[in-house]
């Protein structure tokens, strides 16, 4: 029993690692992307390009400078057109820190174990995008009683280890489905056997199992 609760530590930890690589280049995509927004307002609000902001008393009697962009317009510091760029430039970085915190989130969730209903389509869309591939065929519309965030994961690294996103996004996986069973084309033999690894333990943690050959066939959790 020892030893399958250090087994089960370590692959869970194996997990998080996985997304590791993924992660950290999604991270400073979405950074890149707040900072140049950022740099854009600051342009904007640049006192040599609009002249100086003016300043309003506060309550204490020292002198705040007024930047919202509800003030800014009434207090000269920017004109129509500059007002609307930072408008655009507020909408950009907000919707870039939006998307950063979902990633942090998700990447949080991973080391979590709690199980959730999960509809097999959303996690397939899910995976397929995480894994940068396009996946065709007909997934059922079931429910599936996982831990949603490891069970992505491990559909993920699935289609990963196919080779196809090495390619670009044209990769194509054609994936069927009979019963309780995905099954898709494997990748070069011996160039993901961790990838599978963890991947398999993820899927038998939630009652499913991963079968390796010319194909890798997905047996999956229990319905709801």
């Amino acid at each position: 029993m020892k030893a399958s609760i250090q087994t089960d530590a370590l692959f869970g930890f194996a997990l998080l690692g996985a997304r590791a690589s993924s992660f950290h280049h999604d991270l400073a995509a979405k950074l890149q992307g707040l900072m140049m927004a950022l740099d854009e307002i600051g342009d904007e609000l640049e006192t040599g390009k609009h002249g100086s902001p003016r300043e309003d008393p506060s309550v204490d009697g020292s002198f705040a400078t007024r930047t919202s962009s509800s003030s800014a317009r009434s207090y000269g510091l920017v004109s129509g057109g500059s007002l609307a760029s930072l408008v655009d430039a507020s909408s950009t970085a907000r919707a870039a820190l939006d998307e950063l915190i979902a990633l942090l989130s998700s990447n949080r969730a991973l080391a979590r174990d709690a199980r959730t209903a999960l509809g097999l389509r959303e996690a397939v869309a899910a995976a397929s995008a995480r894994a940068n591939v396009v996946v065709r065929g007909d997934v059922p519309a079931i429910k599936l009683m996982v831990v949603a965030p490891a069970f992505i994961q491990a559909l993920a690294m699935l289609f990963a280890s196919t080779g196809k996103n090495r390619r670009g996004s044209g990769g194509v996986i054609e994936l069927r489905v009979d019963g309780d069973e995905l099954s898709f084309a494997s990748g070069p033999d011996g160039t993901a056997g961790t990838e599978l690894a963890i991947a398999a333990w993820a899927l038998a943690r939630d009652g499913g199992e991963l079968r390796c050959g010319r194909e890798l066939v997905v047996r999956l959790p229990p319905r709801l």
